[in-house]
């Protein structure tokens, strides 16, 4: 089953097997906060699709080789964020999360919550991959 997100002014991807099989069109030209964390100053099919392989590599997104402890804070704000805080101030007993490759997981890691939102953006569907994730 394919993963299909949303990245980069609404533009839906496709990805299997750790492959980006589909890039669809941006209903946004430019965004400020893109070009400023990532350069991109057009957004066009090829750049998601750059954007979204990039992560596929990086941090094993839509793999059973995802990384999901051991990252920075990417942004100081998003739910994922806002969960994190939560869950470190005691505010938040526990989250219920959609993460790439895992479908719903429920955890009171702060960590974990952080590496599986922190560079998602838009997941629409998502199924368990087999294999061991990698915790760092």
């Amino acid at each position: 089953m394919p993963h299909i997100m949303e990245i980069m002014g609404k533009t839906r991807v496709v990805v299997k097997d750790g492959e980006v099989i589909e890039v669809g069109e941006s209903e946004l030209e430019w965004c400020p906060l893109i070009d400023k964390l990532s350069g991109v100053q057009k957004i066009t099919s090829e750049e998601v699709k750059k954007n979204v392989e990039s992560k596929i590599k990086d941090y094993g997104m839509f793999t059973a080789k995802r990384h999901l402890l051991g990252h920075d804070t990417f942004v100081a704000f998003g739910a994922s964020e806002i969960m994190m805080s939560g869950l470190r101030s005691g505010f938040l007993d526990a989250t219920v999360t959609a993460c790439d490759g895992a479908g719903t997981v429920i955890s009171n890691n702060s960590e974990l919550v952080q590496g599986m939102g922190g560079r998602m953006s838009g997941l629409i569907d998502t199924e368990p991959i087999d294999g061991q994730f990698v915790s760092n």
